[in-house]
């Protein structure tokens, strides 16, 4: 028990869950910025999935068959869809 108390203690003032500071209590800050709104969109995270699913496909491709114009075609698909999930994690990053 004495353990989960200083556990609790530890936490509760260590990552500022709401700690205290001179006999006052300390709420830890809003994240309400239009990045962090922007980060939270679900078509930006729709967006990089289909990008890793369309590369997923680009990757099976590649071990379908054993023709040159098969593999030509599995690498563009393998791009193509780095392309779009690179495009969603820059639209966070907000590059």
């Amino acid at each position: 028990m004495k353990f989960i108390r200083m556990l609790y203690h530890f936490l509760y003032n260590k990552y500022y869950f709401c700690g205290i500071n001179r006999n006052t209590m300390e709420q830890r800050p809003i994240h309400n910025t239009p990045s962090m709104k922007r980060a939270n969109e679900t078509s930006i995270y729709k967006l990089m999935a289909v990008g890793i699913v369309i590369s997923i496909v680009g990757v099976y491709l590649r071990f379908a068959g054993d023709s040159m114009t098969l593999s030509l075609v599995s690498w563009a698909i393998l791009f193509i869809g780095a392309f779009i999930a690179c495009k969603g994690v820059f639209k966070i990053l907000a590059a």
